[in-house]
């Protein structure tokens, strides 16, 4: 067990304990004690009074603090720094001293103390609260609600903002669609593109003035973004037109297979009537000389229209749509 000369001090790394060791060789004036503090939330640094963003947010807070004390400390690429974390608690309100390992050039190793304190950032803060920027206005233009798989896809994207101090503080349900309050006008215009890149439909974003700020003197926004969703998603199987086509993109138009024609197409829905053709579950009952499975109402045996792209037996689960007295297998 390596322990200091001067103190006594069991457990250290280099020759001396941190306190002994800037008794012994003293630092550079620019080496001293230093205070960071993070945002036990989303990793943010507060730097100079402002708070700035984590690039890894949540991912790796050895790496965040390394990065600030060799910024802070403006050490050359030539020093090893080694934050010593063990038992590290992270919660709001806590501050600890830490040991912060450098080794350099000619100073050899040292062990500089630093505190580290935990705190929420002012956009965390907001979490939980009815504070908001913006609202991402979601809506049906077909049903009396959103489908829930859709509902789960839009909560999961806002979600991935959390790291980042952006949180849904309400959802209020309406007629035909919910409202999400967002707590950034910027990340609400973020998710609003991204969900229209992944679901289609009619994108509108607008800002209003909310009120006036009396400090500034400046109008405070708040930014509308309504998006308004067809009935069908990536995945589906809609009729529009002569084709039953399987979607595979929805944008401002239709990009999928065509089950019918065999061939991938690309379709503008806008103004068309689209028919969403539900997807059932079949069982495979003869492969030779064609393929059939057994209808699953009336159990029985019913000619596929278009071949599988994978090798199927008899009992083999799949599934089937159908489309006046013919059926396609789904894959």
């Amino acid at each position: 067990m390596k322990f200091c000369p001067r103190c006594g001090k069991k457990n250290i790394k280099g020759d001396y304990c941190s306190a002994c060791t800037l008794i012994v060789n003293p630092l550079p004036k620019d080496w001293k004690h230093l205070e960071m503090t993070f945002c036990s939330r989303c990793s943010a640094t507060l730097l100079k009074n402002k708070w700035q963003p984590s690039k890894q947010p949540g991912k790796d807070l050895e790496t965040s603090i390394r990065t600030q004390f060799i910024k802070r400390l403006k050490l050359n690429h030539d020093v090893r720094v080694t934050p010593i974390l063990d038992a590290l608690k992270t919660g709001p309100g806590i501050s600890q001293e830490i040991e912060i390992e450098v080794k350099a050039p000619r100073h050899g190793l040292y062990g500089i103390p630093a505190t580290i304190t935990f705190t929420i950032c002012p956009k965390c803060s907001k979490h939980g609260t009815e504070y908001f920027e913006g609202a991402l206005q979601l809506r049906s233009a077909h049903e009396k609600e959103i489908r829930q798989d859709i509902l789960d896809a839009v909560r999961n994207e806002i979600a991935k903002h959390a790291e980042r101090g952006v949180h849904c503080t309400k959802e209020d349900r309406v007629g035909n669609g919910i409202d999400f309050q967002i707590t950034s006008q910027k990340h609400v215009q973020t998710i609003g593109r991204k969900l229209h890149e992944m679901f289609g439909g009619t994108l509108k974003i607008n800002s209003r003035i909310f009120t006036r700020n009396r400090q500034t003197s400046k109008d405070v926004y708040r930014v509308n973004v309504f998006l308004e969703l067809p009935k069908f998603v990536k995945g589906d199987v809609v009729q529009i037109d002569d084709k039953i086509i399987l979607v595979t993109k929805v944008g401002k138009k239709i990009i999928g297979d065509d089950l019918i024609h065999n061939k991938g197409v690309t379709v503008d829905y806008q103004q068309k009537m689209v028919e969403v053709l539900p997807v059932r579950k079949a069982t495979i009952s003869q492969v030779y000389p064609h393929l059939e499975v057994l209808e699953p109402e009336s159990y029985q045996p019913v000619h596929l229209e278009n071949p599988p792209k994978r090798h199927l037996q008899v009992g083999d689960k799949v599934k089937i749509i159908e489309y006046k007295g013919q059926y396609w297998v789904i894959e």
